[in-house]
């Protein structure tokens, strides 16, 4: 009798760790098809309600520009989109990743605006599971840094001297510091990342944390539900590991009062390698360093992008 007890209470842990695991997958990691290429709505802080209310003309802007649709495969198989914005061949390319769940409209309308106004090119892409690009499963930059090397390899095909800037907000800045180690072609001169994460597993327990989830308890659901359902592992990658081991320069913005990524992140990443220059932005929270001190904002992005975009 007792093997059968037992056997029942095994059944039942089985039960609850699939069970459990596909609802974290579900609710961390996966992206429904629907409404994905929507860059609404901005964040209603109050506090920079005016800030935001200027911001929105730059989105209808950008989204009138005229530009090219552009596709690659990924290594596992999904058609993956982005816009292309060439002003001048013979100057470098921006290639500009959002963040979780957003889109390059509005995540990466203040680089883009930055990117066209110096007179250089950008490639505008929809991260994996995002936008018109396939794919159902956000792995945080573990999978989508492959694709940005997918884009790179592209743009050295068709482009095979056009200086290449690699940036990204929030998980799109943890991607493109994660794409640091990677077999980047020499085009590839430089990264900028603007509130970028130290890995995931970090930002996934700090966000257990905020919504007064245990992360002991709630983790291990998700680790087991991004290698069973994503078919990725959470902790294989992370900016902490591929900083050391980038040779590219890299600048890092973040705001102080950053409640979703905190600052301290990025300062972790900072102090791993010289290669790696970090500035702060007061009162700003996560992604509106750009739209709290534009005009210092533009000014770095000016003097980095001078420095080692050529």
């Amino acid at each position: 009798m007792w093997w059968y007890i037992l056997a029942i209470v095994i059944l039942l842990i089985a039960l609850v760790l699939i069970g459990g695991s596909y609802y974290a997958y579900r609710q961390a990691f996966f992206n429904p098809i629907k409404n994905r290429d929507i860059y609404y709505p901005l964040s209603q802080d109050p506090l920079l309600k005016q800030q935001y209310d200027d911001f929105v003309p730059v989105i209808e802007t950008n989204a009138k520009l005229p530009y090219e649709r552009v596709f690659v495969t990924s290594d596992d198989g999904l058609r993956l989109s982005a816009r292309l914005y060439i002003n001048d061949e013979s100057k470098p390319i921006h290639v500009l990743c959002h963040g979780y769940k957003g889109s390059g409209l509005r995540d990466m309308s203040g680089g883009l605006r930055m990117a066209l106004d110096l007179g250089h090119n950008a490639l505008l892409i929809d991260q994996r599971a995002h936008g018109l690009s396939e794919g159902k499963t956000i792995s945080f930059g573990i999978l989508e840094r492959y694709d940005v090397l997918s884009w790179v390899e592209y743009l050295e095909r068709r482009y095979p001297t056009m200086p290449v800037a690699l940036c990204g907000v929030s998980m799109g800045g943890a991607t493109v510091l994660m794409c640091g180690d990677l077999p980047l072609p020499p085009t590839v001169k430089c990264i900028m990342a603007d509130c970028p994460y130290s890995s995931v597993d970090s930002i996934l327990k700090s966000e257990c944390a905020s919504r007064k989830l245990n992360p002991t308890l709630v983790y291990p659901l998700l680790k087991i539900g991004a290698r069973l359902y994503g078919r990725f592992g959470i902790e294989s990658a992370s900016p902490l590991k591929s900083a050391p081991l980038t040779h590219l320069p890299t600048v890092i913005v973040h705001g102080e009062d950053d409640e979703l990524v905190p600052v301290d992140m990025s300062k972790k990443i900072a102090q791993l390698s010289d290669n790696i220059t970090l500035h702060t932005f007061a009162r700003a929270g996560h992604g509106t360093s750009y739209i709290v001190d534009t005009p210092r904002y533009e000014q770095i992005y000016r003097d980095f992008v001078a420095k080692y975009l050529h």
